[in-house]
């Protein structure tokens, strides 16, 4: 091949790879979804449980009137 030949096919193939592997680096989605799935703390919805649901229910403290959540 001729250098000139060279150059345009490697170029665009060097391209190619280097996308290939930024693309394989990334962290996939279902990696940072399985992060934000995870329960979260909400002082709004502690402050709500106290509030409303404490009176009958219970969470991981055994039972009253209501089950345990």
């Amino acid at each position: 091949m001729t250098p000139r030949r060279e150059r345009i096919i490697l170029g665009p193939l060097l391209l190619l790879v280097s996308a290939i592997a930024f693309v394989a680096s990334r962290p996939s989605r279902a990696a940072e979804s399985a992060d934000a799935r995870g329960p979260r703390f909400s002082a709004q919805a502690a402050a709500t449980f106290n509030s409303r649901c404490t009176a009958c229910h219970t969470y991981g403290k055994g039972i009253k009137v209501g089950p345990d959540l």
